[in-house]
């Protein structure tokens, strides 16, 4: 759930938000591929406040 919250707001635009939300998602699965794989995507398109 927390992944998928912040998927949708990287697709807005709202990357703190997004990034703030995948930190929580790791927190509790460091091991998840989808969520890793989402914080590269965020990490290489984004400039994180």
């Amino acid at each position: 759930l927390l992944n998928n919250r912040g998927y949708s707001y990287l697709l807005r635009g709202d990357a703190a938000r997004a990034n703030a939300l995948f930190r929580q998602a790791l927190s509790l699965s460091p091991d998840n591929p989808t969520i890793n794989n989402n914080t590269a995507i965020l990490e290489r398109t984004q400039v994180i406040p």
